[in-house]
């Protein structure tokens, strides 16, 4: 395997976690907003 195959597989898999991390920031925060 490739180093750039290596790292296109590694981007893959860091976008849906750093979207879902977004996502529950983001939702914890519109919580806490209809918390107050």
């Amino acid at each position: 395997m490739s180093e750039a195959k290596i790292i296109q597989s590694g981007r893959q898999l860091m976008v849906p976690k750093f979207i879902h991390l977004r996502v529950h920031s983001a939702f914890s925060l519109l919580k806490g907003g209809i918390a107050d």
